[in-house]
């Protein structure tokens, strides 16, 4: 009874015996042997001729002080936390404060509860709105740093704007009332 092939049997794919005499076929690819240029060394798997360190100072190994495999420098990386734009929170909180204060005084007068409407509602959201956009841009970076008293002043300011509108509100129906 003829026994099969072993299935885990390799030596087709071994390194030529060098001291046997026997030569491989000329077709036949062997892998286990390096193929790159003539003057380059079989551990450089960069591209670089050995000859090329040399003259340009560089090691095998990029250092973090030298320059990098493509020419820029490369360094210790910065990192900075980000924050929210609070320059656009407060711009909407005063904005929404002006519009209160405006309301609460043009109890006769109905051009200015409009401009106090205009200013509660459209301007300050608006604002809170190009915040919010900000916001979640920087929300969107990988070392995003919020202060705990962003999302109540967020509150605090749609609370006002609120305010600001329902009070010129009743000052504009009271307007249109007494015409």
């Amino acid at each position: 009874m003829a026994s099969s092939p072993d299935p885990f049997d390799f030596s087709d794919y071994s390194r030529p015996e060098t001291d046997s005499g026997t030569r491989r076929e000329p077709d036949s690819a062997d892998f286990t042997r390096f193929s790159g240029a003539f003057d380059q060394d079989p551990g450089n798997h960069r591209g670089f001729a050995p000859s090329e360190f040399a003259q340009s100072g560089l090691s095998p190994q990029y250092s973090s002080s030298g320059p990098g495999p493509f020419g820029s420098d490369v360094g210790p990386a910065t990192v900075r936390a980000v924050t929210p734009p609070v320059v656009w929170l407060s711009a909407a909180g005063f904005v929404a404060v002006v519009g209160v204060v405006i309301a609460l005084c043009s109890f006769a007068s109905g051009t200015s509860a409009v401009v106090a409407w205009t200013l509660s509602g459209i301007v300050a959201i608006g604002v809170l709105a190009a915040f919010t956009a900000r916001d979640t841009r920087a929300r969107a970076s990988a070392f995003y740093s919020q202060p705990v008293w962003i999302p109540w002043v967020v509150r605090a300011v749609l609370v006002i704007s609120c305010a600001g509108v329902l009070i010129s509100a009743w000052n504009i129906a009271d307007w249109i009332g007494r015409l």
